[in-house]
């Protein structure tokens, strides 16, 4: 019988914020923690104590239905930023931008907008006629 692990959300937003260059106060932290494991589509998923109630094998990335209305493009860039030193470096806010919008900037313009044409969601909008 083999014994599934289960995942912390407490613990894992303490090791990202202990592996960060900028780590929060635990006051900080904590409300965030709280609004985390307060969030509709996550208190469903985790008990009482935090712990999230499927295993990770058991884990279907099409289940999360709703991630894309609750993470967005700005999160995605936020958490590359969290574990890539070099981008929180080189992406450091120094221009006093909100949301550290050259990260983005750079993305979309060195991005090969022909690799979109091979996405399936590509395919889905050229059969709707939308592109």
């Amino acid at each position: 019988m083999t014994t599934h692990r289960k995942v912390s959300v407490p613990a894992l937003m303490n090791y990202l914020n202990s592996n960060i260059k900028h780590r929060l106060p635990a006051p900080k932290l904590g409300l965030y923690m709280k609004k985390v494991l307060s969030h509709n589509s996550i208190k469903k998923r985790v008990d009482k104590s935090g712990l999230w109630k499927q295993s990770p094998e058991d884990f279907d990335p099409s289940s999360a239905e709703d991630f894309w209305n609750v993470v967005n493009g700005h999160d995605i860039l936020a958490i590359l930023r969290l574990i890539n030193e070099d981008a929180e470096t080189a992406y450091s806010n120094a221009g006093g931008r909100l949301l550290n919008r050259d990260f983005e900037v750079d993305l979309i313009e060195n991005y090969d907008y022909d690799c979109i044409k091979s996405t399936k969601i590509y395919a889905d909008m050229k059969s709707e006629a939308i592109v």
